[in-house]
């Protein structure tokens, strides 16, 4: 059972409305605004503005700590010029940004083992990064069609998935950033993609309304949950039990054992009739 939630801390009024926001190793939350602010909430202290918005005064679109929780990252069209913003909370400043060749980055990810960065930018362009204390970039993903929108390690960093604003999805080679396989499983932008545990599935999460099930070896369709508008995220629980989605009214759990079941042609077909209401006479299936 779920406990009584506790109020971390209430945000500034001239700080706009909280967005999206993320979770520290030792619990410290970031949250961007509708106003493009960047803000601290650490146990026991107020929140604090971390990082102000210029005069474009839009939302960050990029928003990760790194794998130590030291450093805040932030990107977005507000960052003038286009960069990654950095927030050092040991220092309480700012430290120098990174520049992913003057593209907008809309999205920040890293590996499980922390030793690799990955940027999403709306040049169409995934970069990876050897993340330290001075990232140096390693090599640039291509083919994404148009803008590319987030991007995220396999748990043993060997693949990446990326996605882009034409719905589409790619999984490259991390260390020699070959193509390895893509399909267009949306039809709109898709805003996340996450692995399972095991590398079996992928999740996404789109503004066409849909959230997708993949199976992260041929990119298909195992399950999908249509919500009622533009799907924020989509994550699996351990084990892939649960792929869990929310937009921007609801957030829903779908059991995903119906999904990863493998069954014979016979209880497709039965599945069929059933749902048909109807049964098949007359065809003969041959093993191609």
């Amino acid at each position: 059972m779920l406990g009584a939630p506790v109020l971390l801390a209430a945000l500034p009024p001239d700080v706009g409305l909280a967005l999206d926001g993320a979770v520290a190793p030792d619990g410290a939350v970031g949250v961007f605004t509708t106003i493009g602010a960047v803000l601290l909430v650490e146990t026991g202290r107020a929140a604090r503005p971390v990082m102000m918005p210029n005069e474009r005064s839009e939302p960050a679109l990029a928003f990760a700590f790194d794998p130590s929780g030291r450093l805040l990252l932030a990107g977005g069209k507000n960052f003038d010029p286009p960069v990654v913003r950095r927030f050092d909370r040991d220092l309480g400043e700012e430290i120098a940004p990174l520049s992913d060749g003057g593209a907008v980055v809309v999205g920040i990810s890293f590996s499980a083992d922390g030793r690799r960065m990955a940027t999403a930018a709306l040049d169409g362009v995934v970069r990876i990064w050897e993340y330290g204390p001075a990232p140096r970039l390693l090599r640039a993903l291509t083919g994404n069609e148009g803008l590319a929108s987030h991007a995220a390690f396999a748990p043993d960093g060997a693949e990446v998935a990326t996605v882009d604003g034409d719905g589409s999805v790619r999984v490259f080679a991390v260390e020699s950033g070959t193509l390895l396989r893509s399909a267009r499983p949306h039809s709109d932008w898709i805003n996340r993609i996450a692995w399972s545990d095991d590398r079996r599935f992928l999740s996404t999460a789109s503004d066409d309304g849909t959230a997708r099930l993949l199976s992260a070896e041929t990119l298909m369709s195992l399950r999908i949950v249509r919500n009622t508008a533009s799907t924020i995220r989509a994550s699996l629980t351990d084990r892939s039990e649960y792929l869990v989605t929310n937009d921007q009214e609801r957030i829903v759990f779908i059991d995903t054992a119906s999904a990863l079941e493998r069954p014979d042609a016979a209880s497709l077909l039965a599945r069929a009739e059933e749902a048909a209401g109807m049964r098949l006479e007359g065809l003969t299936l041959v093993v191609r």
